[in-house]
């Protein structure tokens, strides 16, 4: 576990704090080693920068809050788990987006729900209860959920790529897309860059991934007193986020160079009155709607909320808006593509259909 070397001019503030706090286990987001009271060099991966003493808030939290952002946790995070389902389901069931393309959303979307199913059972469960956890499993939790979101940023910005390949470049992208090594190698690939992301925080011996209560935020911790340590923990957070951000905005320029060209040559192509042609560009728009969601969720997140000081304010400019990015990238496939739709009719019907034979 993580220690923390204390110097002998803090040792007398010790002796006042350690009289609130005696055990380790009784104090939230505190490591082995450090005491309540002790400041905690903190900032968050959510866009929130702290230099609090540990639980100790500007503003207080209230337990109605608590509840409320508890509820809102748990009701999106069961919509993200459902619309990702259906969108898994869909990809497994049917070839509507193709074998790469479909492998690239499948595998985007069990990442979200690994996501939303911590937001769930871990996360919803935490903010609502008084009662504390152990640090290790809140650093095992926050640590995956981290991984599954790097992992979501990377192959978001690998679907926009794949599309722009589609449209510029169909006849290479048909024969490179049928290739099972270079599928497997861009999966591989991606699972190692999410988590060499996810890692960046340990490779400083005093900087682990937390998931604070009273801020509703991930937290990177820095467990000692020196400024140094500070800036480290907050240099490595800042990379992840700066990694998160790139993915975003570098698929959303992808995405708009795509849509450029669907739509001109949808315009040449109009007197044919192609279907097929209008049925392309409604995907291409909704999945650069689906970018500038995400990218205004990132703006929000890391700029917009900082200009709030209450922690319940800010999580509705900064978690909220990851867990609306996960619904999203569920259901807007969903909605946008009649087969996936017609799947669930059929399934329905089916299942009226020998419930009336029975």
């Amino acid at each position: 576990m993580l220690t923390t070397t204390q110097s002998s001019e803090h040792n007398d503030s010790h002796m006042v704090s350690s009289s609130a706090c005696n055990q380790t286990s009784q104090c939230p987001y505190i490591f082995p080693g450090t005491e309540r009271g002790d400041p905690l060099s903190e900032i968050g991966a959510f866009g929130q920068r702290y230099d609090s003493i540990d639980g100790v808030l500007e503003h207080a939290v209230n337990d109605t809050e608590h509840y409320i952002v508890g509820f809102v946790m748990i009701f999106m995070a069961m919509l993200g788990i459902v619309a990702n389902g259906i969108l898994i389901h869909g990809v497994l069931r049917t070839s509507v987006f193709g074998r790469f393309y479909g492998r690239l959303l499948l595998h985007r979307s069990i990442a979200e729900v690994v996501s939303c199913l911590i937001t769930a059972i871990f996360f919803t469960p935490y903010v609502m209860m008084s009662s504390s956890v152990s640090d290790s499993l809140n650093i095992a939790f926050t640590t995956v959920f981290v991984f599954s979101l790097s992992t979501t940023y990377l192959i978001h910005f690998v679907v926009a790529v794949n599309r722009f390949c589609a449209v510029y470049f169909p006849i290479h992208y048909n024969q490179s897309s049928q290739a099972q090594w270079k599928q497997a190698a861009v999966h591989l690939l991606l699972a190692v860059l999410a988590g060499i992301i996810t890692s960046l925080s340990f490779f400083f011996k005093c900087s682990q991934f937390v998931f604070s209560r009273q801020r509703y935020d991930i937290l990177a911790l820095g467990c000692n007193y020196s400024d140094q340590e500070f800036s480290e923990a907050k240099r490595m957070i800042t990379i992840v986020v700066i990694i998160w951000g790139s993915c975003a905005f570098a698929a959303l320029s992808v995405d708009l160079l795509t849509l450029v060209r669907v739509i001109l040559y949808t315009t040449i192509m109009k007197s044919s009155g192609s279907f097929s042609n209008r049925q392309n560009l409604r995907f291409f728009l909704q999945s650069f709607s689906l970018n500038i969601v995400i990218c205004s969720g990132v703006v929000t997140t890391h700029v917009l909320s900082d200009h709030f000081d209450s922690p319940f304010a800010r999580f509705w400019f900064s978690l909220f808006h990851v867990i609306l990015g996960f619904i999203l990238n569920g259901l807007i496939p969903v909605l946008f593509n009649s087969e996936l739709r017609n799947m669930c009719r059929r399934r329905n019907a089916t299942v009226v259909a020998v419930a009336s034979q029975i």
